[in-house]
């Protein structure tokens, strides 16, 4: 993130982030309901948007399990989907966070 500090300034550096942020937690939300109600067929694209707004951040875990999330989904393997929506849960839960957490003390 800080690279975005740099490159950005300061004002439209933490919109980006505020922005990035809104999008994950959203997107987050979004692939829980879609795994409960069985609707997988949203599950990929969803996941992406998530990697692509963490690798973005600089969350290289997230952005990573997010696109694994993605290829589980794509590949209809409905295990390795459950098990990895919920290492990509855990890992955005943390994330945002850690990004709130930081911009409250900040």
């Amino acid at each position: 993130m800080v690279a975005l500090y740099e490159v950005l300034g300061e004002l439209e550096a933490e919109r980006r982030i505020a922005a990035s942020v809104e999008i994950i937690a959203l997107r987050l939300i979004d692939l829980r309901e879609l795994v409960a109600s069985g609707r997988v067929a949203g599950i990929v694209p969803m996941a992406l948007s998530v990697a692509e707004e963490a690798a973005g951040l600089g969350l290289s875990a997230l952005a990573g399990a997010g696109r694994a999330l993605a290829l589980c989904a794509a590949g209809r393997d409905s295990t390795a989907t459950l098990a990895v929506l919920a290492r990509t849960l855990r890992l955005g839960e943390q994330a945002l966070g850690d990004i709130l957490g930081g911009a409250s003390r900040g």
